[in-house]
């Protein structure tokens, strides 16, 4: 019996596993690496690395291929993508499944200054002088006006900022980062406090750790919410559902 034919929308660590996994167990792979770094990791099987548009979009990518199920493992602030590919799936009858980092949970002595997207973040950075951006470089832009004094940023790829006065580090980087490493950093450049988004995962969670150490502020966007029936927060259940497909 030919195993499924999967569409595997990737970009973050858990795509990366997925890719190997799903690759080993004999599945018919194709993965997508749209909006992610220009410098991702080697994967398995088919690849595409610029998006649908160079094969017709993906409503007609999904028809031509004759995908059988569509895992989205994309990073969990991409909506868009994500809303975007479970209507397909629907509109088409095909199996959508979403694979969902459980997000970060406050604890005690977090200090988490709770927001709902990056203008509230903007907004409750103007209390603070020397921040440490790690929001991806995208969305850096909304805090060009923010009357800071210094902005530290890592990322992997080059970084277009231009705030009014404030002086800017980059640090190209690529996680994961531990714990002591990021109370040091924190340290080093005085960072009273952190701007991030909860994505969830351990690959990040070490400023976190961090900060609650040296009792400094994380304004913290709150991750969106997804209506798919098919949410998974564990890959061995994800996989052992897809199998059943088979």
């Amino acid at each position: 019996m030919a195993k499924l034919k999967v569409l595997l929308l990737a970009g973050t660590r858990e795509g990366v596993v997925l890719n190997q996994r799903l690759f080993e167990l004999g599945f018919s792979l194709i993965t997508s690496l749209a909006g992610v770094t220009k410098n991702p990791p080697a994967l398995k099987g088919r690849v595409l690395s610029n998006g649908f548009q160079e094969v017709g979009g993906l409503s007609a990518f999904l028809q031509t291929e004759e995908i059988g199920a569509v895992i989205d493992a994309t990073h969990p602030f991409a909506a868009q993508m994500s809303q975007k590919a479970s209507a397909e799936c629907e509109r088409q009858g095909i199996t959508y499944l979403r694979y969902h980092r459980r997000p970060w949970q406050k604890v005690v002595r977090d200090q988490w200054i709770n927001v709902r997207d990056m203008s509230e973040a903007g907004e409750a950075a103007i209390n603070f002088k020397r921040l440490f951006l790690t929001i991806g470089r995208k969305e850096v832009v909304a805090f060009e006006q923010v009357p800071a004094d210094f902005f530290l940023l890592r990322s992997v790829e080059e970084v277009a900022f231009n705030p009014v006065t404030a002086e800017v580090m980059l640090i190209r980087d690529r996680g994961p980062f531990q714990v002591a490493a990021e109370r040091e950093l924190l340290t080093r450049y005085q960072i009273d406090a952190i701007v991030s988004k909860n994505s969830g995962g351990a690959a990040t969670y070490g400023k976190i750790e961090a900060a609650r150490d040296l009792g400094i502020p994380v304004i913290m966007i709150t991750p969106p919410e997804y209506s798919s029936d098919n949410q998974f927060s564990d890959l061995n259940e994800l996989i052992s559902y897809l199998k059943s497909l088979s």
